[in-house]
């Protein structure tokens, strides 16, 4: 008599494999959605609010980047792949300093 094994179910199963990879996860996203995201996301993350007080400004900040916190905002909500969250938090972030040294942005 063999011994009997215990199923696997599919509610058991894990995203990631035992060597500790991840498995294929497929969110059915094309690839035209995922380079429109990006590109949104990056014109919308270089958009700050810039302050002019002249030459002799005793200001301890610049701008405010409100395209940085909206684009974060956004991808908080409409990323579902959280690899890809992961992503555009770096991309969003790095664009965001980027863009505080250009002349992008209403200066007030």
């Amino acid at each position: 008599m063999s011994k009997k094994r215990a199923r696997t179910y599919a509610r058991n199963r894990t995203a990631i494999s035992r060597r500790g990879n991840l498995k294929d996860l497929t969110f059915g996203e094309s690839d035209g959605i995922y380079i429109l995201k990006l590109a949104l996301l990056l014109v919308i993350s270089s958009f700050w609010i810039k302050i002019n007080t002249g030459q002799a400004s005793s200001v301890a900040f610049q701008g405010v980047p409100i395209g940085v916190l909206l684009a974060l905002l956004l991808t908080r909500k409409f990323e579902r792949n959280p690899l890809n969250r992961r992503i555009w938090y770096l991309l969003i972030i790095v664009v965001g300093l980027v863009s505080y040294f250009l002349p992008a942005g209403i200066v007030i």
